[in-house]
């Protein structure tokens, strides 16, 4: 076919959509249906089995009986004729026996199956529910609806092809480091002694610049992939021992020396596990350096015996490269230190950072657009070298609540909810979805260090299938957490944290989304006295995400150009602090006035994420949009939206405002004339930066249609409280959402550095659960974690290793 299919998740028989074709220009007659998965050959059928699906079109021209033809791997054919009404959803069970199949035709190989249907210009044709079934048995095998037993099986029998079809792939491109295409070749086994000259002479040259310059730095991605080099091929290796030639495996060896015996610095390994250089994913990845670098040395006759300097002054981070001395550590405790001293301290590390973010929340960056993917290969590459079994257990552990959390809080793949350091985009696929991929059966990639994720024999509990396959049956509900990130308000700062985030504290920041099986809306609260790190306050994402189409979304942006954001070159940014409340389907939110921030000494201040030009992201994937009433209502597929920017106008008389007359009182159109669109109307300006922003999200599962959503938030309760001040933005709201569970808001938009109350109950900040969902509990600080849904239930225990992972 010209034209291509694309999920309907407001038209279906099953699960979260359909499928529906659109037919093109030309299109004719065409052959539509589905092929086994590119990874597996065939559906091992016979005579016995039947197909099932439901069928609907939209036709120019009816032709009620329609070929259908399944294919084996041989080529041959075996054809029959379904006869469609033409009204609607209709179901098929067609029985293969009935099939008018060509000589030596394979049943047990059928690869394919089609059906033909001709086509005219916009004809729409949908698909859905499609599976083999044994009437007699009941044995299924699902083509677009598989149990989750079928699917987790697949992703096992296919998991060494895609692995492979990944790192050959990769052998083609640079992208993200010549050296990541070199070590691609070496697994494929392509042009070894070519490979390990060409690898031999660029250690030799790297180890020579450092020593020229006597400058020592940390690499993000370097530093992963080294390791990675010698564990997966050197001769010691449990992966392709030998791959890596005696030549380059020595300069491999004496640069990975050179790159860690000063930077390998023994007193991180006693701070804090929440003590973090730099930024999060750089210290875990130069933290998870320290400890492979010293395991691999511990075991090396010519390293093991080495000392290390133990200077106590840590590292260099990122670009910032520093001769040794410039940070101001105190750290050394004068004592000699070897490989398995600083082995055994970064495995004791390594258990308690992971227990303590079970403990209290992760990450800061944990849906970042990029930058977790950085942190995710560190974990991966521990768990996947690391020697010491207990801590091994435990990151299995950590990676089935990081992928949890995922599941809870995604939706058609897409990660809704809060966000940190999302900066320049709005976002659709965030950096976890190729792993996540990968994990489901999808394709594997190897760029930047996601091939930590191939080499790994990590695999989704069954669980986490059923989370992050089932939206519809898993309904709405809130999953609230604790975030983390807060500043120890340290003044000074100690000698040698000029990098440092020091977020050893009991965060007062509450993540809030509300999921449902067509949207997720959700945001962040932070306490007003909250002291932020450097880095919880960039790039902030709060909003509403579509699960029918990832372009239709609601986003709270920057539109003013900032130095930063004219070197992105783009048109808005997430630099943008906001003061927010939130109640299930509800969520008012206004760009915050002051916040307090503690930035380590040598790192910078920026002030382009004070006062900003304010506007709020739709995109042009709603499929209806108008306004009335103030109000701005859209509609994509079965969400509904209803936004409401609130503007006062000043009054002649300021006495009458400021005594509080009751004319004002529950006055919600004071100013008519408080946004406008860009150009494409894709984008709301706020007239006033500070204008509060109310946003309430419904269904079609509620809501007939959108005129029944319009009328009902029409007839809210939505109050305005003047205060003693005659500016636009200085007023009390109260907000009431649509639904017997509503509950009363009040927002001081005149001060966001005044407590929201829901219910009439202030915001707890220092909220009880780490995670608290219908299908994730674990109460704060506890270490326990239950995850469940309906029969099935996965205990995460990280005080006691010996239950651990309770299925």
């Amino acid at each position: 076919p010209t034209g291509e299919f694309v999920p309907d998740a407001e038209d279906k028989r099953a699960g979260d959509f359909s499928l529906k074709y659109t037919a093109q220009p030309d299109d004719g007659l065409e052959w539509l249906g589905f092929t086994v998965s590119p990874y597996l050959r065939q559906w091992k059928l016979t005579e016995e089995w039947n197909l099932h699906l439901w069928i609907k079109a939209e036709l120019s021209r009816i032709s009620h009986g329609w070929r259908l033809q399944f294919v084996d791997t041989n080529g041959r054919k075996a054809e029959g004729m379904i006869h469609y009404s033409g009204r609607g959803w209709e179901e098929f069970p067609i029985p293969l026996s009935g099939l008018r199949a060509e000589q030596a035709f394979d049943f047990g190989k059928i690869c394919a199956f089609q059906i033909a249907i001709e086509l005219r210009e916009g004809d729409q044709v949908w698909l859905d529910d499609v599976y083999y079934f044994h009437p007699r048995s009941g044995d299924e095998i699902g083509v677009s609806e598989k149990r989750v037993e079928q699917r987790i099986h697949e992703e096992r029998l296919t998991r060494k092809l895609r692995v492979d079809e990944a790192f050959r792939k990769g052998i083609h491109t640079d992208f993200s480091g010549r050296d990541r295409q070199l070590f691609d070749q070496l697994w494929v086994g392509e042009r070894l002694e070519e490979v390990n000259r060409e690898l031999c002479a660029r250690w030799i040259e790297e180890k020579e610049k450092a020593l020229v310059s006597d400058i020592q730095w940390s690499s993000l991605i370097g530093e992963t992939r080294m390791v990675s080099f010698y564990l997966c091929f050197g001769s010691k290796s449990t992966f392709q021992p030998g791959k890596l030639d005696p030549v380059a495996e020595q300069a491999l060896l004496e640069l990975m020396w050179d790159r860690s015996k000063y930077t390998n610095d023994i007193s991180l390994s006693k701070q804090s596990t929440w003590w973090m250089a730099g930024s999060e994913n750089h210290d875990i990845n130069h933290k998870t350096f320290c400890l492979l670098t010293s395991a691999i040395f511990m075991n090396e006759p010519e390293y093991a015996s080495r000392i290390y300097p133990n200077t106590g002054k840590g590292y260099g981070f990122q670009f910032d490269r520093y001769e040794l001395g410039t940070a101001r550590g105190v750290g050394s405790d004068g004592k000699r230190y070897m490989a398995r001293d600083h082995y055994a301290a970064w495995v004791a590390f390594f258990k308690q950072y992971f227990t303590e973010r079970a403990r209290k929340g992760f990450f800061l960056e944990r849906a970042s657009e990029a930058y977790m993917k950085h942190t995710l290969s560190s974990i991966y590459a521990l768990f996947n070298f690391c020697m010491d079994e207990e801590l091994r257990r435990i990151i299995r552990m950590f990676l089935d609540l990081v992928w949890t959390d995922w599941a809870v809080e995604q939706i058609s793949g897409i990660r809704g909810g809060p966000k940190t350091r999302h900066h320049y985009h709005v976002g659709s696929r965030d950096s976890m979805t190729p792993y996540a991929i990968y994990h489901m059966g999808g394709p594997g990639l190897t760029h930047f260090n996601c091939a930590q994720m191939l080499l790994s024999d990590y695999e989704f509990p069954s669980i986490v299938w059923e989370l992050a396959l089932d939206r519809e049956g898993l309904g709405c509900f809130a999953f609230v957490s604790r975030g983390v990130g807060e500043e120890e308000f340290a003044c000074p700062r100690p000698p040698g944290t000029e990098y440092t985030l020091m977020c050893n504290t009991e965060s007062r920041f509450v993540k809030y989304s509300w999921v449902t099986p067509d949207y997720i809306l959700g945001t962040q609260m932070d306490h007003p006295y909250a002291v932020h790190s450097h880095l919880s306050a960039l790039g902030r994402w709060q909003g509403l995400i579509c699960g029918a189409d990832p372009g239709a979304r609601l986003v709270t942006v920057a539109l003013d150009p900032s130095p930063r954001q004219a070197v992105k070159g783009g048109k808005y940014s997430l630099e943008l602090m906001c003061h927010s409340v939130q109640h299930r389907q509800v969520l008012i939110t206004q760009q915050r006035r002051r916040w307090m921030q503690a930035n380590p000494a040598l790192y910078p201040s920026y002030d382009d994420i004070y006062d900003r030009e304010f506007g709020l992201y739709f995109g042009a994937e709603w499929d209806q949009l108008e306004e009335t009433g103030g109000w701005i209502f859209a509609r994509k597929g079965n969400v509904y939206v209803a936004v409401r920017i609130l503007l006062c106008r000043k009054d002649d008389n300021p006495l009458a405002w400021a005594m509080g007359n009751d004319k004002y009182k529950g006055i919600v159109q004071l100013n008519d004339n408080s946004y406008s669109w860009n150009e494409d109307q894709t984008i709301v300006r706020l007239h006033h930066k500070y204008s509060p922003i109310i946003i309430e999200a419904g269904r079609k599962a509620d809501f007939p249609a959108l005129t029944d959503f319009r009328q009902t938030i029409l007839g809210n309760r939505l109050e305005l409280y003047p205060t003693v001040v005659t500016q636009d933005t200085a007023f009390l709201l109260v907000y009431q959402g649509a639904g017997k569970d509503a509950k009363e808001i009040y927002f001081n938009a005149a001060n966001t550095d005044d407590i929201p109350r829901i219910g009439g109950e202030g915001v707890n900040y220092s909220y009880p659960y780490t995670f608290q969902s219908p299908y994730v509990q674990s109460e704060y600080n506890s270490g326990v974690i239950r995850i469940s849904k309906h029969k099935h239930e996965l205990v995460l225990n990280f005080n006691n290793l010996e239950e651990g992972r309770l299925l």
